[in-house]
């Protein structure tokens, strides 16, 4: 009886073949679901602790800050550029490359992009604690530069990294022949890439942690041309590539996925990163002056929340663990417990 159901079985898919190529069925009229909507709510009460700006700040958006010290670019009537520390010792940097100063905070160190009109830095270190002051580089076309504690990775143009762990020398870090860098970005306890090969459809994300090597990161298909990707208790959150494509100012939309759940989080952003509890990111910024608002949402919400900066802000910097956001005006807000 077996054989037979068997004959029979195979009679019938020989009769549905011959169906299917003489009259093949129509496409599939339905399309992959869109990611969920989430809500989005003002929230008016948030912490907040106001630093105090010095009255001859050059660019308040630059300005870093933490639980414990702030950092100010400012011009003199002497048109000469300085950082200036507050909470840090009255530690002061003096530029002396006539164009971009600026300076990042990672832990207890002060790293320093003293850069000329021409677009050459010169990149060094102070320690906030002891003083010690260190050239890492004393002449680089940066493509970017962040920092960890710890840990600090400079680009140089889109085929190396330069790594400087700990006091030790800087160690170059570069991809297969023919593969590109981007998007090098720092995370709260680790620093991340993209890397582009010619022959590979999809991209694949790198992270580095202090004392470590290059990992690749596991990814998801959404993360395979995203212009931006992290991750979270579990989610993967990216920033999509579309709008670039169809002309529009800033990227978007921020989508976060988990074991096929996707939740639609914004449009249009600008540097989503982690910060405590979190993701932060500007949202709606305007163009040109990047000012927007100040948006998070935890992992697993069904809303995500607009924070209330009294004005409009620039993009959200996670700083040793705090969150710190300049506003137009200008002022300086930090968030002890993101």
């Amino acid at each position: 009886m077996s054989k037979v159901i068997a004959g029979v079985g195979v009679v019938l898919a020989l009769v549905v073949a011959v169906v299917f190529l003489r009259d093949p069925p129509a496409p599939p009229t339905s399309t992959p679901e869109p990611p969920r909507e989430v809500a989005r709510v003002v929230v008016a009460d948030v912490p907040w602790r106001s630093v105090a700006v010095p009255g001859d700040v050059e660019q308040v958006r630059y300005a870093v800050a933490d639980g414990e010290r702030a950092v100010f670019p400012v011009r003199g009537v002497d048109g000469v550029r300085r950082l200036v520390v507050g909470g840090g010792g009255g530690t002061e940097v003096v530029g002396g490359g006539g164009g971009v100063l600026r300076g990042v905070l990672a832990g207890s160190t002060l790293v320093v992009q003293d850069q000329d009109v021409a677009g050459v830095a010169r990149v060094s270190t102070v320690d906030l604690k002891t003083g010690v002051k260190r050239v890492l580089v004393e002449k680089v076309r940066l493509g970017a530069l962040v920092a960890v504690d710890g840990l600090v990775v400079l680009q140089e143009g889109q085929e190396c990294l330069r790594v400087f762990a700990g006091a030790g020398e800087g160690v170059a870090h570069c991809p297969p022949e023919g593969s590109t860098i981007s998007l090098l970005t720092a995370g709260p306890r680790d620093v991340r890439w993209r890397e582009t090969a010619p022959a590979e459809a999809c991209a694949n994300w790198f992270r580095l942690e202090p004392g470590g090597r290059p990992q690749r990161v596991e990814a998801g298909e959404g993360a395979c041309r995203a212009v931006g990707a992290t991750w979270l208790d579990g989610w993967e959150i990216t920033t999509g590539v579309t709008p670039y494509e169809a002309g529009a100012a800033y990227p978007g939309p921020l989508v976060a996925r988990r074991d096929g759940r996707e939740f639609a989080l914004d449009t249009t952003v600008l540097d989503a990163e982690v910060c405590g509890r979190h993701l932060y990111w500007l949202s709606r910024p305007r163009y040109p002056d990047q000012l927007g608002e100040v948006v998070r949402w935890r992992p697993g919400a069904d809303r995500v929340e607009v924070l209330d900066t009294g004005g409009p802000a620039w993009p959200p910097r996670c700083v040793n663990g705090t969150l710190a956001v300049s506003t137009a005006g200008p002022r300086l807000l930090v968030l002890a417990e993101p």
